[in-house]
This record gives structure tokens, sequence and C-alpha cells, in this order.
């Protein structure tokens, strides 16, 4: 059973793995408390961020590495064209637009929202 590691962004990986009908199990991780207390976890990600999945002797992390894993070890899903497919290349742009183009954006307003003075 793949084990997803965390929420935030792992909404996106716990999504997925709903929209394709695979067995999961949900594990929390409290970062606001720290993780430096959470053995199992860091056993999986030294680096203490999320998500993070293991999936029998795979683990990884990165949440749109773990969604193009997930698509390509358990689809074809017709969430994902094929790579032959047209749509494709704007497929791939977008999917990694959201992460690589507008989350550093959104940092900003949280953080200013919510974590500033």
């Amino acid at each position: 059973m793949i084990t997803v590691f965390g929420e935030g962004r792992g909404f996106r990986v716990v999504w997925l793995l709903e929209e394709m009908g695979l067995a999961y199990r949900l594990r929390p991780v409290d970062l606001l408390a720290g993780v430096e207390d959470d053995a199992e976890f860091l056993a999986i990600n030294p680096a203490g961020f999320i998500p993070a999945i293991q999936d029998g002797d795979v683990t990884m992390v990165e949440s749109i590495a773990i969604m193009e894993y997930l698509i390509a070890r358990y689809g074809p899903t017709p969430l994902a064209p094929a790579p032959h497919d047209p749509a494709f290349p704007a497929y791939q742009q977008f999917l990694h637009l959201g992460e690589a183009g507008l989350a550093a954006s959104i940092y900003f307003v949280v953080g200013a929202r919510h974590f500033a003075p």
C-alpha cells in the first residue's frame, strides 16, 4: 500500500490517488510542531519536508514528481494524456507551471497574511 506522508502539497497526491482508485494510507506530519521527534518520517525524508511517499521499495519526495511517478506506474489514466497525444506538451507545461511559476507568488501572500508580524 502507498503511504503518503504529510498533507499541504500532499493534497495533490491524495487527490490523484483517489481519482485513480489506488489504495493509500495518509500519515500526518505536523510541521508546525517540528519533525525533529518524528523518527519514522525523518527515516523516509531526512530533509523533513512534505509530501513524501513510500510505495514498496520506492521512496519519493516532491509532489509533481510523485504524481508523474504514480501516473506512469499505475496508469494509464484519463487525467494525463499519453506522450504522443497533441495535448501532452500543454499538460506538462501547466502541470509544472503551478509548482514552479505560481507557487512562489502564493508563498508571499500566505506569509504576509498569516506569518508576518
